[in-house]
């Protein structure tokens, strides 16, 4: 599960840099969103032609990550890394100034603490009824 998440990180972050090379002036969110995109296509149809030569191996896993880590070559570049610098920096004080900072204030440990409690319950339900 650990590396299942690692890896989808992994071709979301990949995808994102691909989107400095077409699109200059996007926000980061829409970056952000057609960047999963992007990676977890990209992963599937690489995937699919090396596991079409090569069978579904640990070679053909090691060789799509290779080639899904492509674009953080892109990050060589002084001038592209400053512009993707500068767009987190930006993400990151809008969520400071949006009050995204106070993790640990009371609301949030409330909202948590309600999910948690739904998700909770609905598991228990649903394995009471013999859905899980």
């Amino acid at each position: 599960m650990i590396i299942s998440l690692a890896l989808v990180l992994l071709v979301t972050a990949s995808g994102t840099l691909a989107t400095y090379l077409y699109d200059e002036g996007a926000a980061f969110a829409a970056r952000l969103c057609a960047g999963a995109c992007i990676g977890l296509a990209s992963l599937g149809l690489i995937a699919f032609v090396f596991a079409s030569f090569l069978g579904l191996t640990p070679l053909t896993i090691l060789l799509t990550l290779a080639v899904q880590s492509l674009p953080l070559i892109l990050l060589r570049d002084p001038n592209r890394r400053a512009f993707v610098k500068q767009d987190l920096t930006n993400v990151y004080r809008s969520v400071r100034r949006a009050g995204g900072g106070v993790l640990l204030g009371h609301e949030y440990r409330r909202s948590v603490h309600r999910s948690l409690h739904h998700a909770g319950a609905g598991a228990a339900l649903s394995l009471r009824r013999g859905y899980a």
